[in-house]
Order: C-alpha cells, then structure tokens, then sequence
C-alpha cells in the first residue's frame, strides 16, 4: 500500500510538470488554433539557459532566468514562423510545418551553444526528504508541485481576473469582434504564445532538477506527453491541460512498476484510447475550444 502511495505521489509530481507542458500547447491552440510542435525544443533551449544561470546564481534565477529567454524565444517564433503565415491566410497545415520547422532551428542552435553532451543539474536543495505519512517526498518534489500548482492557479487567475486574461478569451471567442472592441489581436497572440513557451521552460528546469541531468534529446519526449496531456484533457482547455498532466504522470509511474520498459508506451497508449473513446477529450468540447 505505501508503495503505492508513494507511486502516486511521484505520479503527481512529474504529472504536475506535463501540466505545464500541456498548458503552453493549450493556451497556444486556443488562441492560434495551431499545434506547436516547437514546444520541446523551447522545452530543451529554456532548460539548458536555466542551468547556465543556475550555476552563476542560484535555482530560483535560473528559473526565472529560463521563462524570460523562453518568452522571448516564444516571441520570436511566432513573429518569424506564425505571423506571416497567418497575415497571408495560410492553411493550418502550413503553420504547423512551420512549428516543426522552428523546432530544427532551435535544436541546432541549443547544440552549437551548448555541445552534445548531458550535463548534471547541480544540487537545488539541501536537506533529507520529508516524510508525509506513510510516504517519504524529497524537497525538491515538494517544490516542483508548489511551484507548478502555483503556475496553474496564477494562470487561471490571469485569464479570468485580469483586463489581458479577458482580451485572451474574446480574441479566443471571435478575433474579429474583439479587435473591433479595441483589442490588439496581434499582441494578445504574441503575448499567449509568450507564455506558452516559458511554462515550457519551467517545466524544463523543473524537470531537470528533478532528474538532475539535463539533456539534448529529452525535449521531443517530454514535448509529445505535454501534448498528450493536452489532448487527455481537451485541447484548448486549461483545467483539461492540468487533468491531462496530473493522470498522465499517475498512469505512468504507477504502470512503470510492472511495465517500467514500456514507461514511455504509456503515454501513447492514453492517446490512443482517448481518441478512440472520446476525440476531444475528457473536458473538450467538439465544438470551438475554448480558454
């Protein structure tokens, strides 16, 4: 029994991160309807940045320091890859080439800037683990879940408290309409895909520390469960994003104890029955989606 406590507990807390990975392809879906496929290699570059600034100053700068270069890097490729595309009202298809596209070049460039090889995540904490019960949880969990949890709900509060959650979910209902009523279509998009890529990039960080290594090749892996996650819980919904990421990383780690070769296979075989059972997933709807 505690060993599956302890099981669901990890589950929750890898779950949490492809939460945020989810949530940068949801929020990114509703506003642009385009699935970005660049998201792992933002993931990767947000990861690597936030672990040169770990070292010179500390977890917490490199975690800020990492969702600031991302956000930018999320401003570039949709000024670069998005917008042209959309002004000349290309199909969808064309846009999401031009995702994959961006998610070469940043590949690259993350493997001329900082080489081939895995590099080790310094120690973030100090301090044994806590024990919760039945369940020994170590401080770096308990951060990568109060952290994300904390994201999830700033999230929510932005798009449902503030004047700029509130242009999100018009530009999100009719682009046109909104802009009429004064809202700055462009840079609400520039702004969501902005945001979308630095979760990516907490979460890379995130993620990095919890497996202290951080690695060129995690970024297409941990890119495709955040988008599993996403579709899990509908595309386009934010508490589907967070249902997605919490059951994904539950089902995994709990289904890694008997199958621990098949962890990965997991992920898409959640995919693919969700699909089949329910296209638009758990809280989608099959109409327009939604923020």
């Amino acid at each position: 029994m505690s060993l599956l406590l302890e099981q669901t507990v990890n589950g929750l807390v890898i779950g949490s991160v492809y939460a945020l990975i989810a949530l940068g392809f949801s929020l990114i879906f509703s506003i642009l309807e385009v699935i970005n496929f660049a998201h792992g290699s933002v993931l990767v570059m947000g990861t690597f940045i936030g672990l040169v600034a770990m070292r010179q100053a500390g977890f917490w700068v490199g975690l800020g320091a990492a969702a600031a270069a991302s956000g930018l890097l999320g401003v570039l490729i949709e000024k670069a890859a998005i917008y042209p595309l959309r002004v000349r009202r290309a199909p969808a298809g064309a846009q999401f080439i031009s995702t994959i596209g961006a998610g070469m070049m940043i590949d690259i460039a993350a493997l001329v800037i900082f080489g081939p090889k895995t590099r080790p995540f310094p120690p973030a904490l100090a301090g044994g683990p806590l024990a919760l019960g039945p369940v020994q949880i170590s401080r770096m969990e308990v951060v990568i879940l109060a952290v994300s949890l904390g994201l999830m709900a700033a999230l929510q509060l932005l798009i449902r408290r503030t004047r700029f959650g509130k242009a999100i979910r018009a530009t999100v209902q009719n682009p046109a309409a909104a802009a009429m009523f004064g809202v700055d279509v462009d840079l609400v998009n520039t702004a969501t895909f902005a945001l979308g890529s630095a979760l990516a990039a907490v979460a890379g960080v995130l993620m990095g520390a919890y497996y202290n290594v951080a690695d060129l090749g995690t970024g297409f892996m941990a890119g495709m469960k955040g988008f599993v996650a996403a579709v899990f819980g509908g595309i386009g919904s934010i508490p589907g994003a967070v249902l997605g990421g919490l059951v994904l990383g539950v089902a995994e780690d709990i289904g890694a104890t008997w199958l621990s070769a098949y962890r990965d296979a997991i992920a898409f075989i959640i995919l693919i029955v969700i699909l089949l059972i329910r296209p638009q997933g758990i809280l989608g709807r099959p109409e327009r989606q939604k923020v």
